[in-house]
């Protein structure tokens, strides 16, 4: 399951297909599951972890052409990524950085896309707390500063 702060969701089983009303269908019939067996939805998320602070930043891209600047930043993001030794998991849409309190003091993640029909860079990040996402936010500003067309102001 991946859910965006958007309230985008998507499921492996459905080939990460941003579907809501496939997800729909996938809760009802766990709730529908779960009365049968006696037990109510508050069970069935009782060990999810829950993460505490999340944020999505959006960079404009100030250049007619978006979507091949966008292609560019986001190639040097990764190679900037793996110097810096971050770990990048396989991803279906940008480049994705998952932190761990082991190898970087950090809890977390981040991902950095290209939108697909405005001019920005969009960027999501999630950490374990406030402090961990502000660590994230910091590793991220070391890699998206330099792009002369990117406004990363609001980071």
């Amino acid at each position: 399951l991946a859910m965006e702060t958007t309230g985008h969701g998507c499921l492996k089983e459905n080939y990460y297909l941003d579907d809501g009303a496939f997800l729909a269908v996938r809760l009802l019939i766990a709730a529908a599951r779960a009365k049968k067996e006696g037990r109510n939805l508050q069970e069935l998320i009782a060990d999810l972890k829950q993460t505490f602070a999340d944020a999505e930043v959006r960079f404009p891209i100030q250049t007619e052409e978006f979507g091949e600047y966008g292609q560019q930043v986001l190639a040097a993001f990764k190679e900037r990524a793996q110097a810096a030794g971050f770990s990048l998991p396989g991803s279906f849409e940008g480049v994705r950085i998952r932190f761990s309190k082991e190898a970087d003091g950090m809890e977390g993640w981040c991902l950095l896309r290209a939108s697909l029909h405005d001019p920005v860079m969009v960027l999501n990040m999630e950490g374990a707390d406030d402090p961990d996402l502000d660590q994230i936010r910091q590793a991220v500003k070391g890699l998206v500063e330099g792009f002369s067309k990117l406004d990363i102001s609001t980071l």
